[in-house]
C-alpha cells in the first residue's frame, strides 16, 4: 500500500493579501490600470475614435491612481468626472462663440482669437480659485483646466465645429476612469481600515509619552532624556491634528468589515484631550530632579510614590487595552511590537478579548485613583504640618516655605496632570467596551459603503460632529450669545459716532472685566431736536454708510485673499503662455505652437503652480527630474520596441513597478506622476511618418519643463509669497489667536471667581484655528528651506518659536481643567487684583509679539514683566494660605483636599506661560533685535515711578529686554 501524502492547505486569498504589506494591493492595482489603459491606446478602434489615445494614460496618472480603498477612487471618479463635464461643457461654449465671429468677421479673425484667449484666461481663473478654496476638489478642477486648454488650444480659429472637440478629449477621459475603476475593484479584498491603523498608532506613543514621562518624574532617573520627551510630544501633536481629515476621508471607504468608522469618533477625539492632559504635566517631568527636594519633599513623595505606580501601570494596561480593542474591532493583524495589557493573559495563555475586560479596568482604574486620592491628603497633611521630618516645631511662615516651593509646585502639578489623564482613560475605556460590544452585535462582515454628504462632494474639509465628540455641553442657564451681541452693539454704538460726530461721555471708571461701560449722567445736558428734514437725511446717510462699510469690507476681503491672489497668478499665466497659439495663422509663433503640441506648457504650468515658493521650487525640481527620467526612458523604449504595440505596452507597464513605489512609499510622488505623464506623450503619440521622434519627444518634454519653469518665475513676480513671509503672517495669527483664547479663558473666571459647567468648552473653536495655524507654520518650515534669499533664515529659532507656541497652547488646556477643582474664595476672589494685573501684562507682551511678527519690526525695549506679577500673585496667595492656616491649632480639613493640590499645580501652569511667554520674547528680540532708547545710565527720577498708592491693575513693572534693568511705574 502506497504511503499516503499529507494534504496541502493553502492560504486563502485573503490570508495571503493580509499577511502582505498594506501597499502591496494598491500597487497591483496600479500596475494593472496601467496595463489596461497601455492596451487600450494600441487598439485599431481606440485609435479610430480619438486622435490623442495617449490622453487615456495621462488622465489616469493625474486623476485615477487607485487609493488604499475602493471609497476613494469612487470619489476621484464622481469628482473628475463633474470637473471634466463642466471643462468639455464650457471649452465647447467658448469654441461655440469663437464660430459665431468667425462666421461674422471671416476665418482667422482676431475677434474669434481673442474669445480663446479670454475664454482660457477666465477658465484657468475660475479653476485656479476652486482649487485654493477647497482642496477636496483639486482633482475636479485640474482636470477641468487640463481638458479646457486642450480643446481651446487645438481648434484656435477654426471655421469647423464638430462633435470631436467633445467625444474625442471625453472618450479618453472616460475610458481612463472606466479603467482604473475595474482595477480598483480588488482593493475591496483589503478589509483593513486605515483610520484604525493610525488610531492604534496614536494611543501607542500616548502610551510611550505617558511611561516616560512617569519614569522620569517618579524614578528621577536621566535614562529619557526631555529631549526625547519633546519628540514624543511633537510625534503625538503631528498625529492628533491628522485624525480628523483621516476620519473624514474613511467615511469614503467602501470595504469588507464589520464597523465603519464612526465608532472610531469618540476615541479620536481623546487622543486630543488625552495629549492635552499629558503634555500639562510634562514641563515637571522635564525639571525633575533629586538634588532639588528638601526633606519634606521627598516625604511627600515617599507617601505618594506607590500609589502614583499604581495608577501610571493601571493607565498603561488602560491604553494597551484600547489599542487591543480597536485591533480586534477592525480586524487587523496582531502587531508583536505593540504594547500589550496583563489582563489579557492568564499565566503564560492569550485570553481573547471580551467586553467585560473593560469593564474590570475601569474599576482597577478608579480604585488605584481614589488611592492616589487618599495618599495625596495625607501627604498634603504632612507636609502642612507643624513640625519637619525630623519632629521640631515650625512656624507657619517656615510651613508655607516648604509649600509654596517650586518642586512642590511641579510635583502637584504632574498628580494633577496623571489624575486628569486617569478620567480621561476611563472614558477610552467605556468607548472601548461600547467598540467591542458593537463588534459582537455586528455579526458577519459586510460591504461597507461611504456615506454621501457635501464632505463626500468636496464642499466641506472637516468634520463638525467630530469636533464636539463627547463634550461636555451643558446648559446652566448663561447665555453665550452675551459676547456676540456685546460686539454687535459696539459696532452699532461706532456707527452712530460716525453720524453724530463724536463718542458719548463715560464715567471716569470702570471696573475691569465687567463688560459694562457706565455713561455719566445727562440730565443737565440739553435736548437736541431735529427737523423732520434733518431725520430724514441722518436716515439716508445711515444707510448709505452701511452699503458702503459693506462694499468697503468686500473690496478688502477681495485684496486680501489668497485664494483670489493664487487665482490671478493661474490666469496671467496662462494667458502669456497662450499668446502664440492666438495669433495669425502665418505668424512663426504660432506655426512653431502647432506644430510642436505647446499646449503642453500650459498644462505644465497649471501643474507647477502652488501656494508658496518654497513649495514650488521643491516640487517642480522633482516634476522636473521625473519628466528628464520619463523622456530618457521614452527614447529607449523607441529604441527597443519601434512600432511593436506589444513591447510598448510591456515597457510601459514595467516601468508603473518603481514609479508605484515611489508615489506610494516616499515624499516625492510628483516626480514618478510627471514621469508617467511623459512616457506616452512620446511613444504613444500619433507621429507622422516624416516626424522626428527624438526632436518631437524634447519638444513635449521641453514644452512641460517650459511650464513648470514659468510657474516659478510666476510666483515670484505676480503675487510673490514667500514662506517665510506667510511664516511670519502665520505665527503672528497665531499669537493674536493665543492672546483672544487667553482672554476668553480669564474673562468669566475673573468676573465670577467660579468656574461653569460649560468652561472647558471655552475658545475651542480659537484653539482650532491656532492649530490648524501651527500646522501650516510647519509645513512652511520645510519650504523656506529651499527659497532664494537675501536675508538670513534662521530656521532654528523659527521652529523653537512654534514649539514654544505649541507649548503656551497646552498650558492654556491644561488650565481649563487645573480651574475647574481649584477652591475659588482664596485663590480668585480675595487675590482678583493681583490675577488682573497677572492677565493685562501677559495680554499685553502677546499683543507686542503679535506686532512684532506682522510687521517684522523690532521690539520695544520696555515690556511688561509677567515675572513680577507672577511673584506678586503667588505672595497673595501664600498670604491668604497663611491666614487659613493660622485660624486653627490643626490644619484646616480644606487644607489638604485634592483642591488645594490642583491650586498649587495652577502656580506651576501659570509659571510655566510665564516662562513660556519670556522665552518667546526673548527668541522674538533674537530675530527682529529691539528698539533701545535708554541705556540705564540715565537718571531714573525722569522716569515714571511708582506712587505710594495702591497699585492698580494697569500699573505693571517695565522689563528691560536687554537685560539692564527694570523699572515700575504707570503706563
Amino acid at each position: 500500500m502506497a504511503p499516503t501524502l499529507p494534504s496541502l492547505q493553502l492560504p486563502s486569498l485573503g490570508a495571503l493579501i493580509h499577511s502582505q504589506p498594506a501597499w502591496y494591493l494598491p500597487a497591483f492595482c496600479r500596475v494593472l490600470a496601467t496595463c489596461l489603459c497601455a492596451i487600450a491606446m494600441t487598439l485599431p478602434w481606440v485609435n479610430a475614435i480619438t486622435h490623442f489615445p495617449h490622453l487615456i494614460l495621462v488622465f489616469k496618472e493625474t486623476n485615477y491612481f487607485p487609493d488604499v480603498g475602493l471609497g476613494a477612487q469612487i470619489e476621484a471618479t464622481v469628482l473628475t468626472s463633474a470637473g471634466a463635464m463642466w471643462g468639455l461643457g464650457y471649452s465647447n461654449s467658448v469654441l461655440a462663440l469663437s464660430k459665431f465671429f468667425v462666421a461674422k468677421y471671416g476665418d482667422d479673425c482676431i475677434q474669434s482669437r481673442a474669445v480663446i484667449g479670454v475664454g482660457l484666461s477666465l477658465h484657468a481663473f475660475t479653476g485656479a480659485y476652486m482649487i485654493s478654496k477647497f482642496p477636496r476638489l483639486m482633482r475636479a478642477s485640474t482636470t477641468s483646466i487640463y481638458l479646457g486648454v486642450w480643446v481651446l488650444l487645438v481648434k484656435i480659429g477654426s471655421h469647423q465645429m464638430t462633435a470631436e472637440s467633445f467625444t474625442e478629449p471625453g472618450f479618453c477621459f472616460a475610458a481612463a476612469a472606466l479603467l482604473s475603476f475595474l482595477c480598483a475593484l480588488p482593493l475591496l479584498l483589503n478589509n483593513r481600515s486605515q483610520l484604525a491603523g493610525n488610531v492604534i498608532d496614536a494611543y501607542a506613543t500616548v502610551h510611550a509619552l505617558l511611561k516616560a514621562s512617569g519614569e522620569q518624574m517618579l524614578d528621577r532617573t536621566p535614562k529619557d532624556q526631555p529631549e526625547e520627551l519633546d519628540t514624543l510630544a511633537g510625534k503625538l501633536f503631528k498625529q492628533s491634528q491628522a485624525l480628523p481629515g483621516k476620519f473624514l476621508q474613511a467615511t469614503f471607504e467602501m470595504r469588507w468589515g464589520r464597523l465603519p468608522a464612526d465608532p472610531l469618533k469618540d476615541l479620536i477625539a481623546s487622543v486630543e484631550r488625552l495629549r492635552a492632559e499629558i503634555s500639562l504635566g510634562l514641563p515637571a517631568a522635564k525639571n525633575a530632579a533629586l538634588d532639588q527636594l528638601d526633606a519634606s519633599h521627598l516625604l511627600f513623595l515617599d507617601t505618594v510614590e506607590s500609589s502614583t505606580h499604581a495608577l501610571n501601570s493601571e493607565l498603561l494596561a488602560a491604553l494597551a487595552l484600547v489599542m487591543e480593542s480597536v485591533r480586534v474591532a477592525y480586524d487587523l493583524p496582531e502587531d508583536d511590537a505593540a504594547p500589550a495589557s496583563d489582563k489579557l493573559r492568564s499565566g503564560t495563555a492569550r485570553l481573547p478579548l471580551q467586553p467585560e475586560h473593560c469593564l474590570t479596568a475601569r474599576t482597577a482604574l478608579d480604585s488605584a485613583a481614589d488611592a492616589l486620592r487618599a495618599d495625596i491628603r495625607r501627604a498634603l497633611n504632612k507636609l502642612l504640618a507643624a513640625q519637619d521630618v525630623a519632629g521640631a516645631d515650625q512656624s507657619t511662615e517656615e510651613v508655607m516655605e516648604r509649600v509654596f516651593h517650586r518642586e512642590m509646585f511641579g510635583i502637584s502639578l504632574f498628580l494633577a496632570s496623571l489624575l486628569e489623564v486617569s478620567g480621561e482613560c476611563w472614558n477610552a475605556l467605556k468607548q472601548s467596551e461600547d467598540l467591542l460590544n458593537a463588534y459582537r452585535a455586528a455579526g458577519k462582515k459586510r460591504l461597507l459603503r461611504p456615506h454621501l454628504s457635501w464632505g463626500w462632494l468636496g464642499i466641506s474639509e472637516k468634520s463638525a460632529a467630530l469636533e464636539n465628540a463627547s463634550a461636555d455641553h451643558h446648559d446652566d442657564g448663561t447665555d453665550h450669545n452675551a459676547e456676540k451681541e456685546q460686539s454687535q452693539a459696539e459696532v452699532e454704538r461706532a456707527q452712530s459716532e460716525l453720524m453724530e460726530g463724536g463718542p458719548p461721555a463715560y464715567h471716569e471708571s470702570g471696573a475691569p472685566f465687567t463688560g459694562a461701560v457706565v455713561p455719566r449722567a445727562t440730565a443737565d445736558m440739553p435736548v437736541q431736536r431735529f427737523s423732520a428734514i434733518n431725520k430724514f437725511f441722518m436716515k439716508l446717510s445711515h444707510k448709505t454708510l452701511k452699503f458702503r462699510m459693506k462694499i468697503a469690507s468686500f473690496i478688502r476681503s477681495i485684496r486680501n485673499s489668497r485664494h483670489i491672489k493664487y487665482a490671478i497668478r493661474a490666469a496671467l499665466g496662462a494667458l502669456i503662455l497662450s499668446i502664440p497659439a492666438i495669433l495669425p495663422k502665418d505668424s512663426p509663433l504660432r506655426k512653431q505652437f502647432v506644430k510642436g503640441n505647446q499646449q503642453w506648457q500650459v498644462i505644465g504650468f497649471i501643474m507647477g503652480l502652488d501656494m508658496d515658493v518654497g513649495s514650488i521650487i521643491r516640487k517642480n525640481m522633482f516634476r522636473i527630474c521625473g519628466t528628464i527620467v520619463g523622456c530618457s526612458y521614452a527614447y529607449l523604449c523607441w529604441i527597443i520596441c519601434r512600432h511593436n504595440a506589444p513591447a510598448k505596452v510591456v515597457m510601459v507597464t514595467a516601468f508603473q513597478i518603481p514609479a508605484s513605489w515611489v508615489i506610494l512609499r516616499t515624499g516625492i510622488p510628483s516626480a514618478a506622476i510627471t514621469a508617467m505623464v511623459t512616457i506616452p506623450t512620446i511613444i504613444f503619440a500619433p507621429w507622422k511618418e516624416d516626424s522626428n521622434i527624438w526632436v518631437m519627444g524634447a519638444s513635449k518634454a521641453g514644452a512641460l519643463v517650459t511650464g513648470l519653469g514659468a510657474a516659478l518665475v510666476a510666483s515670484l513676480l505676480v503675487f510673490p509669497l514667500q514662506a517665510r513671509s506667510e511664516f511670519m503672517t502665520q505665527i503672528a495669527k497665531s499669537i493674536d489667536a493665543l492672546s483672544l483664547d487667553y482672554v476668553t479663558l480669564s474673562r468669566p473666571f475673573l468676573r465670577t471667581s467660579q468656574v461653569t459647567k460649560d468652561y472647558r468648552t471655552l475658545g475651542l473653536e480659537i484653539e482650532n484655528k491656532v492649530k490648524d495655524r501651527l500646522r501650516m507654520a510647519d509645513r512652511l518650515l520645510g519650504d523656506m528651506a529651499l527659497e532664494l534669499s537675501l536675508l538670513p533664515k534662521p530656521t532654528g529659532f523659527y521652529s523653537r518659536v512654534e514649539v514654544n507656541l505649541r507649548r503656551i497652547l497646552d498650558l492654556f488646556l491644561g488650565l481649563r481643567y487645573l480651574r475647574q477643582n481649584i477652591p475659588h474664595q482664596r485663590t480668585v476672589r480675595e487675590v482678583l487684583d493681583s490675577r488682573m494685573h497677572l492677565v493685562s501684562s501677559q495680554i499685553m507682551i502677546m499683543f507686542a509679539l503679535s506686532h512684532c511678527f506682522r510687521a517684522q519690526m523690532p521690539l520695544p525695549q520696555f515690556l511688561p514683566s509677567s515675572q513680577h506679577a507672577l511673584e506678586e500673585l503667588i505672595e497673595n496667595l501664600r498670604e491668604r494660605w497663611v491666614s487659613t492656616h493660622s485660624k486653627s491649632d490643626q490644619v484646616d480639613d480644606t487644607a489638604g483636599d485634592i483642591a488645594s493640590l490642583f491650586s498649587l499645580a495652577e502656580s506651576e501652569a501659570m509659571t510655566e506661560v510665564a516662562e513660556a511667554l519670556d522665552d518667546l520674547t526673548h527668541l522674538t528680540g533674537s530675530i527682529f533685535g529691539s528698539l533701545d532708547w535708554w541705556d540705564g545710565n540715565a537718571p531714573t527720577t525722569a522716569l515714571p515711578v511708582q506712587s505710594d498708592k495702591k497699585k492698580h491693575y494697569w500699573n505693571h513693572v517695565w522689563k528691560d529686554i536687554t537685560h539692564r534693568k527694570a523699572i515700575e511705574g504707570s503706563m
